[in-house]
């Protein structure tokens, strides 16, 4: 279960550089959404 997190903050990392904040933002926020819901339903 490490890769899908690990390429969600690689995206992150790509588009907080190229200048895209809200982006990375967003993508930061459903990665921690999704990792609260795999802790709390496994």
């Amino acid at each position: 279960m490490a890769g899908p997190p690990v390429v969600v903050l690689v995206v992150a990392v790509v588009a907080a550089r190229k200048g895209r904040p809200a982006l990375a933002a967003t993508v930061a926020i459903v990665a921690v959404a999704a990792a609260v819901v795999v802790v709390v339903y496994r």
